[in-house]
């Protein structure tokens, strides 16, 4: 791997796709200038492009079609450039678009059901280009040339977009029928490649299965070409981190798209990429010509650091004549300059480990919304087998748990299956699983044990309880250590916005939350309790709301109360179980966000490391040890930045609080942005540091 991969901090891509076209002269493009700003605003990371989405081409190539207004070899003086910088190479290669290739070769072009070429989805003012096929002969053609950047440039790294089917993607939500795509299929499952929502929804785990056949395939032949040409170069593909594990496996470090926002999604490429130098990119919310505030740059660049991702800007900072707009790269000055300063509390490190969130790949069924082509306008949806409702799905569950946690200010990371089967669960001390609905029996006997020796669980509807085929099982495969077992799935109110409501019993976890009916989203998974304390049961909403039945512009309010439990909690061996029988894993309810905090706080009792705060929706916190040295990390990110559109209001009264248990405080200092001794307080079995306000992000070290 390239000795880059987990050095550089401060990673920017001159964002521009060029058509050949009289307006983009390129007249004045020059390495001279990129080298100005790349030094103005502290890049030690460049992607540069080789082939873009047009199929244009910056250096003299053999066999694609080089830009017409680039008379010199940009890549090559690029990277020549960079290496004076000291700086990392990364050779940009659109695989999925090339304009110039699909328009020359539509044997190559992916098609619809309708046999029509598929082109990028109608979402003004996005562009139209055509998708090609990696089962036809593009396939050759695309790794003759990427072949020829490597054996040309000797890249220190290798950025392929628009490739495979990463989940949650608008790239990746597709299938090609084309005269090759169609009796592959036909070969492998015994039938025809669905052509209809309800096919697609009758087949669905096969489909996901075949995506993640040809994502596997593809990648897997990509990168023996790469590693045959330049072994040492780095592969990073666009989203890896939300292929699937043996896909992600065969990728040197993972690249995520803020698809949950940066600090949720950097939560997501840091668990899913652990041991992988993960990267996260973005644009700073704004245009070139109408630019974001300075301290916007600093919030994009901290939230990244924060989470110990690699940031990645790109913007489309090149004008047609070819000149870089200078304003852009002032601004991002702003926002990597201390890229140096900080590195000596962003590398060797390690996350602490409090709370998993677990993404259960298994579960997620990534559907294209049919039908879809050149005469259609579609979106994409991640459907989930039960329901169809894209806001009930593993893997927005999966994002939103994480934004829970974060808002309880404690320690938080995404552990996979594989972890699970490594048995690295007894690192935690809570895990949060929402609807991992087709956990296997060995996966749930791991989980059972991790509760019997001391964790905790809070877990959602139909976890472990769904077979491979989506079908449901007689009870929860955790019933034992839920204390409840499964009677019935109760549907009525499933188009309903709050499909539950609550009547709570009195316990400490309801304390602050305000004296109403607090609403869950649908459907409602009926238990029947076995050991299981019941903290909460459930109230029917007072009408069923269809397209055809209604009772305002609201939800319909609570109407019938119920005995069926909603929440309830177990004890089961040193551990402890809460379980939702809908959904608490959503944005869509302002008091879960309390109301979780409340819950993990109540199961850790207390949090070994956590961050006490007024506004704890404003403020983002992550906790990293250092084992060699007993030092504790604390990076603080004042989140509302970006929420104030680049305003900076200062978050006051923060404190740290430290468990006894989890070590006993020798010495804490503010490091980063100024150097401050802190003073540390104690009360019972929690000491106490107390925070200057923090403006835009702040970097605490404990000694242990």
């Amino acid at each position: 791997m390239s000795k880059f991969q987990s050095t550089s901090w401060a990673g920017y891509l001159v964002d521009h796709h060029w058509p050949r076209e009289p307006y983009i002269s390129l007249e004045n493009l020059s390495v001279e200038q990129y080298e100005d700003c790349f030094r103005k605003a502290c890049i030690d990371h460049a992607v540069v492009y080789c082939k873009d989405h047009w199929g244009s081409c910056y250096y003299p190539t053999q066999l694609g079609a080089r830009h017409p207004s680039v008379p010199f070899d940009l890549v090559g003086e690029t990277g020549q450039m960079l290496r004076r910088l000291g700086a990392e190479f990364t050779a940009y290669y659109s695989v999925g678009f090339d304009e110039h290739a699909a328009r020359n070769h539509p044997e190559w072009v992916a098609r619809d059901p309708q046999g029509d070429m598929l082109r990028h989805p109608k979402l003004a003012p996005r562009p139209r280009w055509h998708r090609l096929c990696l089962e036809t002969g593009y396939m050759d053609f695309m790794l003759e040339h990427l072949a020829e950047v490597l054996n040309r440039y000797d890249p220190d790294s290798v950025f392929l977009d628009i490739l495979g089917h990463p989940h949650g993607t608008f790239w990746g939500a597709y299938l090609c029928y084309c005269e090759n795509c169609q009796p592959a299929f036909k070969d492998r499952y015994g039938y025809e490649m669905p052509q209809n929502p309800d096919q697609m929804r009758e087949h669905a785990f096969d489909v996901e299965d075949y995506k993640a056949h040809l994502d596997f395939k593809w990648i897997k032949t990509v990168r023996k070409v790469i590693k045959g040409a330049r072994p040492l170069a780095a592969i990073s593909v666009n989203s890896s981190a939300h292929f699937r594990r043996p896909t992600r496996e065969l990728i040197d470090h993972h690249f995520t798209e803020p698809f949950w926002g940066h600090w949720v999604s950097g939560v997501f490429c840091r668990g899913v990429g652990r041991g992988k130098a993960p990267q996260g990119g973005a644009q700073v919310t704004s245009e070139i010509y109408d630019p974001s505030p300075r301290d916007l740059y600093r919030a994009f660049a901290a939230k990244h650091w924060a989470q110990g991702i690699r940031p990645l800007l790109y913007s489309p900072s090149q004008r047609p004549d070819g000149r870089l707009d200078n304003e852009e790269f002032d601004r991002l000055s702003d926002g990597y300059r201390d890229a140096g300063i900080l590195r000596e509390y962003i590398e060797n490190r390690s996350s602490i480990a409090c709370v998993g969130v677990v993404y259960h790949e298994q579960t997620c069924v990534d559907l294209p919304d049919l039908p879809y082509g050149e005469s259609q306008t579609r979106a994409v949806k991640v459907i989930e087998f039960d329901t169809g409702k894209p806001d009930t799905s593993h893997r927005r569950m999966v994002g939103a748990a994480i934004e829970l946690a974060s808002y309880a200010q404690v320690p938080v990371d995404v552990i996979t299956e594989q972890d699970i089967e490594s048995s690295r669960l007894a690192d935690y001390q809570l895990l949060l699983i929402g609807g991992a609905s087709r956990l296997e029996e060995h996966e749930a006997n791991q989980i059972s044990r991790f509760v019997q020796q001391g964790g905790s669980v809070i877990l959602s509807g139909d976890t472990g309880l769904r077979r491979k085929d989506g079908s449901l099982r007689d009870d929860f495969l955790l019933a034992d250590a839920m204390g409840v077992h499964f009677d019935r799935l109760e549907d009525r109110f499933a188009m309903n916005p709050s499909g539950s409501f609550m009547a709570r019993k009195p316990h400490p976890v309801w304390t602050g939350l305000a004296a109403t009916d607090l609403p869950l989203p649908p459907p409602l998974y009926v238990v029947q309790p076995d050991e299981a304390e019941v903290l909460a049961t459930h109230i029917d909403p007072c009408a069923v709301h269809e397209d055809e039945y209604w009772t305002s512009w609201w939800s319909p309010a609570p109407g019938r109360k119920t005995k069926i439990p909603l929440v309830t909690h177990h004890a089961y061996g040193q551990g402890q179980v809460v379980y939702f029988a809908a959904n608490p894993f959503t944005d869509a309810m302002v008091w879960l966000r309390q109301g979780m905090a409340n819950l993990i706080n109540w199961l850790l009792d207390p949090p070994p490391i956590r961050a006490v705060v007024k506004s704890p929706g404003a403020l983002g916190s992550t906790y990293w040890r250092r084992s060699q040295s007993g030092q504790v990390i604390v990076h603080l990110v004042n989140l509302a930045i970006e929420k104030l559109a680049g305003e900076v209001l200062p978050i006051k009264d923060v404190t740290i609080e430290v468990a006894e248990d989890f070590g006993k405080i020798r010495h804490a200092r503010l490091a980063y942005p100024v150097k401050q001794e802190l003073k540390v307080t104690q009360r019972q079995s929690v000491q106490s540091i107390r925070v200057p306000a923090v403006e835009v992000h702040s970097v605490l070290v404990i000694e242990l």
